[in-house]
């Protein structure tokens, strides 16, 4: 009679997790793609609607919120 030993249990380390959440090449791709086209269908809609472009209200925004309250706004 002999005993057989059970395989041992396949290890998890933490570089084998995240290559499993990885997304393949082409998919990378194709979400780089699709993630580029809607930057860029964003820019172009927000330039050319009648309210102002979109790096317009985030500079005021930005430009608002770090201002002195001592100054005078120029809206």
């Amino acid at each position: 009679m002999s005993i057989q030993k059970s395989p041992a249990p396949p290890t998890t380390s933490p570089s084998s997790i995240s290559d499993f959440l990885k997304p393949q090449y082409s998919e990378a791709v194709v979400r780089l793609k699709n993630s580029l086209l809607a930057l860029l269908a964003l820019f172009t809609l927000t330039h050319l609607l009648p309210t102002p472009a979109l790096y317009t209200s985030a500079w005021r925004l930005y430009r608002r919120t770090h201002q002195s309250t001592l100054e005078m706004p120029d809206w």
